[in-house]
């Protein structure tokens, strides 16, 4: 190789080593410099695209905040739940109305209730649904007077 070299008169050798120079720069344009420019342009459009989906989940949650639902309070730690629903059914006077309570498990309880008034028996669950987040899940509901909207019931309570 050295000796090809020393056969090439002064400017094929010049023009040897310019052309190296080329090719060199065109491979480092081909092999670093285009990969890279892709790159950053490919980063700064998923930035963009990122940007424009936080501004609108921004200005999603700016017109929710009114529509959050409240806090739910827990229920007591010392009172087992099923306790806590009897509890809950002397406030407003259906205890009584209880004919039998069956806890399933910790956080379910089967309920019987006879000659409830249904429009009392919906506002209790309302309350503690909105209020401790409890939920029924079944419930059979008979009609036993329709004049006086007395209902008699068979519901799983779970709490959430």
């Amino acid at each position: 190789m050295k000796r090809f070299l020393t056969q090439l008169s002064q400017r094929e050798q010049r023009l040897l080593i310019y052309g190296a120079g080329l090719v060199f720069v065109v491979l480092l344009w081909l092999l670093v410099y285009r990969p890279v420019s892709n790159f950053i342009m490919q980063q700064a459009e998923l930035k963009a695209q990122l940007q424009r989906q936080l501004t609108s989940m921004q200005q999603a949650a700016i017109s929710l905040t009114g529509q959050q639902t409240q806090i739910k309070k827990s229920l007591p730690s010392d009172k087992t739940f099923s306790a806590w629903l009897d509890g809950q059914l002397m406030q407003i006077n259906l205890q009584q109305a209880v004919k039998r309570s069956e806890p399933i498990d910790e956080q379910t309880v089967t309920l019987w209730l006879e000659s409830v008034p249904f429009d009392l028996w919906a506002d209790w669950l309302q309350r503690i649904y909105s209020q401790y987040g409890v939920v029924v899940d079944q419930a059979d509901i008979n009609v036993t007077d329709r004049t006086l909207g007395l209902v008699t019931i068979r519901m799983r309570v779970t709490k959430s």
